[in-house]
């Protein structure tokens, strides 16, 4: 009977023995998995803080470029318009003076 409880000792120790292999053997890889996962989270949470931050950049560059844009527009408008006075000044001239046709083509 000594021998049968000896026998079932060891049998229970070697299992829980097996069990703690077995959860060793699982558990570290799953502890790996666990830390690579809060390093890509922490990564991952930098990253679009940078995205954020250059977003914002960019916007604030878009607006100055088209603010820019906008005042080259109004320039050669300014400019245009200026070009069609003279234009339609010279027609009025030469109609006045025709004399002024001949003086400009030679």
């Amino acid at each position: 009977m000594i021998k049968e409880i000896e026998m079932m000792t060891w049998e229970i120790f070697l299992g829980i023995v097996a069990l703690v292999g077995f959860a060793l053997t699982v558990g570290a890889p799953i502890l790996k998995l666990n830390t690579s996962i809060t390093k890509l989270n922490s990564s991952i949470e930098s990253l679009k803080e940078s995205v954020d931050r250059i977003d914002r950049l960019n916007e604030a560059e878009h607006k100055k470029i088209w603010e820019h844009n906008d005042m080259q527009d109004n320039k050669i408008s300014a400019v245009s318009e200026r070009v069609d006075n003279i234009e339609e000044k010279w027609a009025i001239a030469e109609a006045l003076h025709p004399d002024l046709t001949k003086r400009r083509s030679e």
